[in-house]
């Protein structure tokens, strides 16, 4: 009896990694990022957790293709959950491969717990606006995702 599950669906998905000040353009040196979405929790049909996350924070780079970042997020979960996560990464660009490895520190305010999360991304862009995507994640529980990304 095998079901097919949507195991995430991120509606918005952005991260900027500002490294300059440039007042001309309205921009300021910070790194932020924007989610919104919907992941299943349990691996059951219908239990999906909706959420909202932003970020903010710094980036540096240590050459002309790794940069290192580090960022506050916090986020709210329709299932009564309300985290705060420090987070330190390192991403790596090449010409069609892009990696992005990162560990955070997740407390979870309602509930008084802290865990540890480390994830590995590994996004191979195949078209102008598509990548294949290979994602790790190391938590409370051992998660692998593959997938295909449209860019708009």
């Amino acid at each position: 009896n095998k079901e097919l599950l949507l195991q995430r669906f991120d509606l918005i998905n952005i991260t900027s990694f500002n490294q300059y000040h440039i007042p001309l353009l309205n921009e300021n040196q910070f790194a932020w990022k924007l989610k919104i979405g919907l992941q299943n929790l349990d691996n059951k049909r219908d239990d999906y957790d909706s959420f909202f996350e932003g970020g903010l924070g710094e980036a540096w780079f240590l050459n002309q293709k790794i940069l290192s970042y580090i960022m506050i997020n916090s986020s709210l979960h329709t299932d009564n959950r309300i985290l705060l996560t420090p987070e330190i990464g390192l991403r790596m660009e090449l010409s069609k491969l892009n990696t992005q490895l990162n560990t955070q520190q997740i407390f979870d305010i309602n509930n008084h717990e802290t865990y540890n999360q480390t994830i590995i991304e590994l996004n191979w862009k195949i078209e102008k606006d598509y990548s294949l995507y290979m994602h790790f994640q190391n938590s409370q529980e051992k998660e692998v995702t593959i997938g295909m990304q449209k860019f708009f």
